[in-house]
């Protein structure tokens, strides 16, 4: 029965990502099902001698082979329930409770790359090179984000803010291609000259800004710069009330457009020029908790997003965006299952009902159905749909492009995810997730001699960087079966092991006859129930 279990769980993690028929796995049960009332009936009624199978009633008690055979099975049993365990840690981990970037972003920031943005296989492919090399120029903007000059260093968290919200209004505009703002922060602390972030991330033009703060006024400081020529095309300041906030990150958002040369819609206009909250003190909590929600800390960052957001939104009922990043946290809570009561996923359910009924034409309420399908009810192909259902409407950011290459990883459709993932390295081609994503891709659909090149360069490019150490172990030990190379990672690793190398490292010390050292990384898995990011 161990062993059929054993069996039974591995073919049905295993098949799939060989392209098996759904009908092969089936068959395996079946099959061990059909075996399992032989084999009771034959270990009941014969025991196995030196001269052969016998019925246990011809033979003498003190000529029987029991007791021994009983040892041997004791040691038999404790081996393939270490097996067992490691692979259930295996899949708690990595297969199942391995937690993505937030699958939607607050705002209804999304999407895959569409068919219109240009060049993203040529783009991705560049990026994945063996050797760096300059990117076709197209027609997009870098952000680099917005110094605060304002003389309160707490008002940083303000001016990443209108950084935020200027970035959220270009990604609109699916003409353009728009870099991250993780990329972009990573950019910006190796101070480039314009034209080389212009030439290293592929996009026509890069944009600088300032935040001033003082009191109730508020000075925005822009100018657009053309990368290739380092001409500086536009530049304008603004000087208002810190109630005209929304009006003047709007108002740089269609200068651009008008400087680009780009066509709106009336609707897409309409949609720039929106506030989305007329609460400047339920703004303010929503401004830390989006800056709050861009580090991962698992089920306590989700309870310090709830913190904020709830008083954000009894503070002003009408703002959608926090609505959308609370809902989003709630669910967020009942995916990391530490929803013992299930009141988050009512709570996420309620929120995402409301968004729908109230704003039925916005694509926020696309992006509350897709959360709830991915965080509540683990419905991958129905989240998916919704998301693409998102990148229709608005192109061109990141986040739904995270949550798309993610629910085609839980979906099984690995060539896909393979695409997907390269799609959201062109929109962030600095993050470390984001290609540690494309490692997993090419793992997955069993690329490994790409996935091993990838590994490498991806350890060079993010020395600091543990999940890239750990994919490059990863790798070697499966392209290449480099036990060592793995062990050696894990003493690299110490403490700050994530749950999904755990497993993998239990295995690799137990095959190396370490069963102290497999049985110590055993308990360490069982108590780990909160995973950590999945970078």
């Amino acid at each position: 029965m161990v062993g059929a279990w054993l069996v039974t769980q591995v073919a049905g993690t295993v098949l799939p990502m060989f392209g098996a028929p759904e009908g092969v796995a089936r068959s395996v049960v079946i099959l061990l099902a059909i075996g399992f009332l032989p084999a009771l009936i034959v270990a009941w009624v014969f025991e196995l001698t030196p001269g052969g199978l016998k019925r246990e009633s011809q033979i003498a008690p003190e000529s029987s082979a029991t007791p021994e055979t009983a040892r041997r099975m004791d040691r038999t049993i404790i081996i393939v329930l270490l097996v067992g365990l490691s692979y259930f840690a295996f899949d708690k981990f990595v297969l199942t409770a391995e937690p993505e970037a937030n699958p939607s972003a607050a705002n209804a920031k999304s999407s895959e790359m569409p068919d219109h943005a240009v060049s993203a296989d040529a783009a991705a492919a560049s990026i994945i090179a063996a050797a760096p090399a300059a990117k076709p120029i197209v027609l997009g903007i870098a952000v680099l984000p917005f110094d605060n000059l304002s003389p309160d260093p707490d008002n940083a968290f303000f001016a990443g803010g209108v950084y935020e919200e200027v970035l959220t209004k270009l990604s609109r505009m699916g003409e353009l291609r728009i870099i991250s703002r993780t990329s972009m922060e990573r950019i910006a602390e190796k101070k480039l000259e314009v034209s080389a972030i212009g030439q290293r991330l592929g996009v026509s033009h890069v944009l600088e800004g300032s935040v001033r703060r003082a009191g109730d006024q508020i000075r925005v400081t822009v100018q657009l710069i053309e990368a290739t020529s380092d001409a500086h095309i536009w530049a304008e300041n603004y000087d208002r009330k810190l109630d005209d906030v929304f009006a003047i990150q709007s108002e740089i958002a269609l200068a651009i457009a008008d400087q680009l040369k780009l066509t709106l819609s009336p609707e897409l206009q309409a949609n720039l020029s929106e506030r989305p909250t007329q609460n400047q003190e339920a703004y303010a909590l929503y401004l830390r908790a989006l800056n709050d929600s861009r580090s991962w800390r698992g089920v306590s960052g989700f309870q310090t997003l709830i913190a904020l957001l709830e008083p954000a939104v009894q503070l002003d009922p009408d703002f959608l965006a926090a609505k959308l990043l609370l809902a989003d946290a709630y669910g967020r809570m009942h995916w990391l299952r530490a929803d013992p009561d299930g009141s988050f996923a009512s709570k996420a359910q309620a929120l995402a009902a409301e968004i729908t009924q109230r704003w039925p034409e916005r694509p926020e309420a696309l992006l509350a159905q897709g959360q709830i399908h991915y965080n509540i009810e683990r419905d991958y192909a129905r989240a998916l749909a919704a998301f693409k259902a998102v990148q229709m409407r608005l192109p061109n950011h990141p986040a739904v492009m995270t949550a798309i290459s993610a629910s085609l990883k839980r979906l099984g459709r690995f060539d896909e995810f393979l695409d997907a993932a390269q799609a959201a390295l062109v929109a962030d081609p600095e993050s470390p997730r984001a290609h540690r994503e494309v490692f997993v891709a090419l793992q997955y659909t069993l690329r490994y001699d790409e996935a091993l090149a990838h590994a490498e360069r991806m350890r060079q490019k993010f020395p600091e960087y543990v999940p890239a150490d750990a994919a490059l172990a990863r790798i070697k030990l499966w392209r290449n079966q480099d036990i060592d190379a793995y062990l050696d990672f894990g003493r690299r690793a110490g403490s700050s092991i994530d749950p999904p190398e755990i497993s993998l490292l239990l295995i690799a010390r137990f095959v190396r006859g370490d069963i102290d050292g497999a049985l110590t990384l055993l308990q360490v898995a069982e108590q780990s129930t909160t995973p950590r990011e999945a970078a």
